[in-house]
């Protein structure tokens, strides 16, 4: 009935040959004669040998397949012993450097691991185009920036280990020798490592932080523990080579939730990739916004449930740049405005508003808070007068930013009440005062986002205009688990695993408890942290939550008992 035309990549039905033929041979050579034809022409194309032939068209089928490329699923496939696992990662590590494939754990230690296939090599592979892979030359220092960000995404997402993105990093600078940032740091004769912690520092500046702090940076990077130490160390005393050569400087942030030690770089470090006059931005004054700059917000690890994680991880990839500006351009091509309006809410404690945080740290946005303090007044007319100046103040920041800000109300519900029937004065200010936020979420275009512990205190005519709404639940035993063993990880998991079972706590109760952990062992540094001191502060922070009455807490720990 039907008549296929003659494949028009010969390559795939090689690749397919082989894979056909492999299946159940345990690799003997007998049976992989049978498709040596077929494998010449992959080793050929590829310019591997005829094994690596092999591995990379069971492999490329896999994927073809919507099976998971995986070293475990070769294995399976072919029927091979277990032990040649380690064998094949060595086959594949030519194509891991050529960038075609990136395993997705150390092979190492896990030598089964899964491999994610470039999408660029599968393009070239089914179309036969092998231009996508073709590396552009990098003109200027801001396209080198640019370059190096990409293998800084690749290390958050885990797909570059810390070595890989040093020797990547040298690599960039050794092959574009001639651009002023890498001849600026081949004066200075920066090591390695130092070259790439003063790359993270010049990208954060050209992603629009003008300062950023220490665990902005290792959050970023991820290095050895001994090297996050002395790097520490160094900056809190002022050394070091970057001090010593005057590429940044100390300051400190007054903003928002924190205030902290921040270092920027100098002048002439910027100029490293920035001939031009060096412009420092000039922050919008606001008496009814707090403004919190992305660069001073620490990195945190986020932990969510499977559905809350689905939706996080669409509002992640839709703050970066350029999806943005995507979803701007075609809100505005539909006529319609370009708001994003998001409400996370849940229960106390589950990581909303750092959620918002990290939105903005990952993204390079500010973050302007609401303070409901500044905003209610007791004078007749001033509270309406306040939230539409709060929105002006907004929007003038937004088109002052390279990247817009997000507009937070933290606590939603102490501002975005409900309406009610009027019978007297107070009343009918507070509906007045929900219409003009109405009118403003209307019309509103940038990012807003909200936060409740109260969700269904919040008056129904918002939910038309809240874009995205994502529930935060308390975390599940499993998650809970992952969450003390990451604030915790010096302690023994079995003593985790008992607090674990008998409180179910919410991720901002656990961070009470390490607080208070931190300061035992301030105070006590000999004592160790016990089953009975952990079991005790998770009942204490019950007690808080629930209002029951309690003896003495946090400092009024027997020191005979951590």
């Amino acid at each position: 009935m039907f008549n296929f035309p003659q494949s028009p990549t010969p390559l795939l039905d090689a690749i397919e040959k082989i894979h056909t033929i492999a299946k159940g041979s345990g690799l003997n050579p007998e049976t992989l004669a049978l498709s040596k034809d077929a494998v010449e022409q992959v080793a050929g194309h590829f310019s591997c040998t005829e094994q690596q032939a092999v591995l990379l068209a069971i492999l490329l089928t896999q994927h073809y397949d919507n099976t998971e490329p995986s070293v475990r699923n070769l294995i399976e496939h072919t029927d091979i012993k277990a032990s040649n696992a380690v064998f094949i990662n060595q086959l594949l590590r030519d194509f891991v450097e050529k960038d075609w494939m990136k395993p997705k754990q150390d092979v190492r230690y896990f030598p089964f691991t899964e491999y994610k296939l470039d999408n660029r090599f599968i393009h070239c592979v089914t179309t036969g185009d092998w231009s996508p892979l073709q590396k552009k030359p990098i003109l200027n220092s801001y396209e080198l920036l640019e370059t190096y960000g990409k293998c800084l995404k690749e290390r958050r997402a885990g797909e570059l280990g810390y070595q890989k993105l040093i020797d990547t990093t040298q690599e960039l600078l050794n092959a574009n020798p001639d651009l002023p940032l890498p001849a600026f740091l081949r004066a200075r004769n920066l090591n390695p490592v130092d070259s790439m912690l003063f790359m993270s520092m010049c990208y954060q500046y050209y992603t629009g932080n003008e300062s950023f702090d220490f665990d902005t940076l290792v959050g970023e990077l991820r290095p050895p523990l001994c090297e996050q130490f002395h790097f520490r160390q160094q900056l809190k005393a002022n050394e070091g080579i970057f001090f010593e050569l005057e590429l940044i400087d100390r300051t400190r942030a007054n903003d928002f939730f924190m205030s902290e030690e921040q270092y920027r770089l100098t002048v002439a470090a910027v100029r490293s990739f920035h001939p031009g006059p060096v412009a420092v931005s000039k922050k919008i004054k606001s008496n009814l916004l707090e403004l919190m700059e992305p660069g001073n917000i620490p990195y945190r690890k986020l932990f969510y449930p499977e559905k809350e994680s689905t939706q996080m991880e669409r509002l992640f990839s839709l703050m970066e740049a350029d999806n943005f500006k995507a979803f701007t351009h075609r809100m505005q091509d539909k006529g319609m405005k370009a708001g994003l309006t998001v409400l996370l809410y849940g229960v106390p404690g589950t990581g909303k508003t750092e959620s918002v945080l990290q939105l903005a740290r990952q993204n390079g946005r500010a973050v302007m808070a609401a303070d409901a303090t500044a905003i209610r007044s007791k004078w007749v007319g001033e509270t309406e007068k306040n939230i539409k100046q709060l929105f002006r103040d907004y929007q003038k920041t937004m088109q002052q930013s390279e990247n817009i800000p997000i507009l937070l109300f933290n606590e939603a519900d102490a501002i975005l009440g409900k309406r009610r029937a009027v019978t007297d004065r107070v009343e009918q200010m507070e509906n007045t005062l929900q219409n003009i936020l109405l009118q403003e979420l209307e019309n509103f275009e940038g990012i807003f986002i909200a936060t409740t512990n109260m969700e269904e205190n919040l008056d129904s005519a918002f939910d038309r205009r809240i874009l995205y709404k994502v529930r935060f639940t308390p975390p599940a035993d499993e998650m809970r688990l992952a969450i003390w063993k990451s604030k915790l990880p010096d302690v023994a998991e079995e003593l985790l695993q008992s607090v674990n079972q008998r409180f179910h706590l919410t991720g901002g109760q656990i961070d009470n408890i390490v607080k208070k952990t931190e300061i035992t062992r301030l105070l006590y540094p000999d004592a160790p942290i016990s089953l009975t001191c952990l079991l005790g502060l998770a009942e204490e922070e019950l007690s808080l939550r629930n209002g029951q009455a309690r003896g003495p807490i946090g400092f009024g720990i027997n020191r005979n008992v951590v």
